[in-house]
């Protein structure tokens, strides 16, 4: 990686998560994303807004 930025891409997130779940033989059963957002604030995370939404509503049956 020429870049910290790319390190820390989300599609390398998204490839870092999928290997571990298989590794560890788990199922995604769904995702959510927030490109370009810094973990470190709720707000403009619509994809955190969402996750949060459903395992509130119990929508989301993990």
């Amino acid at each position: 990686m020429s870049t910290d930025r790319q390190i820390y891409s989300i599609d390398n997130q998204r490839d870092a998560i999928r290997n571990y779940a298989k590794v560890m033989r788990y199922d995604i059963v769904a995702t959510y994303e927030d490109p370009g957002r810094s973990g470190l604030s709720l707000v403009g995370r619509p994809g955190l807004q969402q996750l949060l939404e459903d395992v509130e509503s119990r929508r989301a049956d993990f």
